[in-house]
């Protein structure tokens, strides 16, 4: 981190639910919390199917979204964001977006089609990222029919600006899906094994400003070159900026490597693979990738979570114009999913792995 860059503090201000202790402790798995204009927070829970309203002082308000097929309901989450005042979520089962107010009330459902989009003549399977004020959206869609074949192949991704309905508009860039996973055909039998320190890059997309960050975290091989580069990208296409930000790279623990190890060789123990070829299949690099989340404020800040493996993981924080303003350090059990205005937003979880959400003020 740069010397001149202002270290910020967290402090701790409560727990979303704190009124009601069953809604403090029901959370399973939290996907995404994000805040309207009004101060409503809304919490998703994945593994529930669940999508819940808090105020800003932190009460819970209301269930907004649940499991099912009605309208408002939901069968497998995507992605969830706010355009201005209205919440959107996606679901990849009912193929819709649900636009809710920011008084969570349902305002209707549009249906996209992932299959639909069509760029270069190849047939494309696009994944919703962002949702953009033109009613336009930026995917990330597959280059062939099935996925395996883009991560066996290694074939990047696109980045896409689509209509609503789902159907490709402009292919603005390409992803590389480099060390994010491996894929073994073993006879009839298929098995997936997702990198832990895979170092591809983030995409993330700021739905208010109209624009998508592409995050190069790239392991470095140099330590006096190390760098993570990110770049700012109109629906266009046209690049809106770049930032180079150096940094010290980590080394990565062997307890940390070994861990890993051990899990692929449980994975394969039964497989065709002989010891020597099962070795190749884990990306155990020298250092830990830079980064290791990303996260678009509603403020349109973007906070870049470092390297694991510590105590704390710091964050860097940069504008809207790609400047590295501040840094914090949090917790390791402690993952940021928001911020707006002095306060952030994030995910706490306890010494059974129970997830609550938890507010911070911002001391600058």
């Amino acid at each position: 981190m740069p010397q001149s860059t202002a270290r910020w503090s967290l402090n701790r201000d409560f727990v979303l639910g704190h009124d009601d202790p069953k809604i403090e402790h029901a959370f399973t798995k939290i996907k995404a919390v994000r805040v309207a204009p009004n101060g409503n927070v809304f919490v998703a829970d994945a593994r529930v199917r669940e999508v819940r309203l808090f105020d800003d002082g932190g009460r819970h308000g209301k269930l907004v979204m649940r499991e099912g097929r009605g309208p408002g309901d939901v069968i497998n989450m995507g992605e969830m964001g706010m355009l201005a005042d209205t919440l959107w979520t996606t679901d990849l089962n009912l193929r819709r977006i649900t636009l809710l107010s920011q008084s969570g009330d349902v305002l209707r459902t549009v249906p996209y089609d992932p299959d639909a989009a069509r760029t270069a003549g190849e047939p494309v399977s696009m994944t919703i990222a962002g949702i953009l004020p033109n009613g336009e959206a930026i995917g990330l869609g597959e280059t062939r029919k099935t996925m395996f074949e883009s991560y066996e192949r290694n074939i990047p991704h696109l980045l896409v600006r689509a209509s609503r309905a789902g159907r490709a508009l402009d292919t603005i860039a390409q992803v590389s899906l480099k060390n994010s996973m491996w894929i073994h055909r073993d006879g009839s039998s298929m098995i997936f094994t997702i990198q832990r320190f895979s170092d591809a890059p983030f995409v993330r997309v700021d739905a208010n400003a109209g624009r998508a960050y592409v995050i190069d975290r790239t392991v470095a091989t140099n330590v006096r070159t190390a760098a993570v580069t990110v770049t700012a990208i109109r629906p266009s296409g046209d690049t809106l900026w770049v930032r180079r930000l150096a940094y010290s790279p980590r080394r990565m623990e062997r307890a940390a490597a070994d861990s890993f190890r051990r899990e692929v060789e449980r994975s394969y123990s039964r497989t065709s693979l002989k010891a020597g070829e099962r070795e190749k299949i884990a990306f155990i690099p020298n250092y830990r990738p830079p980064v290791s989340d990303a996260v678009v404020a509603a403020d349109g800040t973007l906070w870049l979570r470092r390297e694991e493996g510590q105590p704390e993981v710091e964050y860097w924080v940069l504008n809207g114009q790609g400047t590295l303003i501040g840094s914090v350090l949090v917790p390791r059990q402690v993952t940021l999913m928001e911020a707006s205005g002095a306060h952030v937003w994030g995910v706490e979880t306890d010494e059974d792995d129970v997830p609550r959400v938890v507010r911070f003020t911002i001391r600058r």
